[in-house]
């Protein structure tokens, strides 16, 4: 073996090694209930489930081995409960000002706005 194909392996194995030491990095029960100690009731989250699940709600303080969500669905739904010992991460996610139908809203009054001032500049250059 030359020093090239040496360097080269090392090299694939430095780079490997990270990636699958982080995949396989699971966080204890407990992380998640103290987590959740800490956030205000009606924190919009998303918690994606072991089994490869995502749902996406509204926080409920509750006490125990529980996570309560409120999940944010079309149609309401009632209150879940998740086991802490299921969940395989919680994500903050902010429940913004600008859904979809709000930004249809936005661009409809910006072009509107545009037309009604390049009317008024045809207009005005015409007198």
């Amino acid at each position: 073996m030359n020093t090239q194909s040496i360097v080269i392996t090392v090299l694939v194995v430095l780079l490997v090694a990270p990636s699958a030491m982080a995949a396989h990095r699971q966080e204890s029960p407990e992380v998640w209930k103290g987590y959740t100690q800490k956030l205000e009731a009606g924190a919009f989250l998303q918690v994606r489930m072991k089994d490869g699940t995502k749902v996406k709600g509204y926080f409920i303080p509750s006490a125990g081995e529980t996570l309560r969500l409120r999940p944010k669905t079309r149609i309401p739904v009632p209150i879940r409960d998740f086991q802490f010992s299921e969940i395989e991460s919680i994500d903050r996610k902010g429940d913004s000002f600008w859904s979809p139908g709000m930004k249809v809203l936005t661009g409809t009054g910006v072009g509107i706005g545009t037309v009604m001032l390049i009317l008024l500049g045809v207009y005005a250059y015409g007198d």
